[in-house]
């Protein structure tokens, strides 16, 4: 998730990685976070328990990437309600303009 802190921080964006998937579920499932991002690759990562806790009016966005040959777990995320999910490579290469759409303030006046 160091990729993605490093490109969040050259953007201006705030983020909280979490490296522990007991803690990022219960951080997630508590709230006030934009979007969420889960590396799919994370053991013992059930997706279907994150997506199941998320709560408020309107939960967050969830993005998910893993590996392209891992399908099974893509198709996990998918099922699970995911709004993007997407191989790693894909991901990496997204990543600045997956940030800014979801974490960038909604007024546009956001300039380089």
């Amino acid at each position: 998730m160091s990729k993605v802190s490093s490109a969040a921080s050259s953007l201006g964006l705030r983020i909280e990685a979490v490296g522990n998937v007991a803690l990022g579920l219960t951080k997630a499932a508590a709230g006030g976070y934009a979007c969420v991002i889960v590396d799919l690759s994370l053991q013992p990562l059930v997706i279907q328990d994150l997506t199941a806790n998320l709560h408020g009016d309107v939960p967050p966005p969830v993005i998910a990437f893993g590996a392209h040959v891992d399908t099974v777990r893509l198709e996990e995320a998918r099922l699970a309600g995911c709004r993007e999910v997407l191989p790693r490579s894909q991901f990496n290469a997204k990543l600045p303009e997956i940030l800014q759409r979801y974490l960038a303030p909604e007024s546009g006046t956001h300039h380089h």
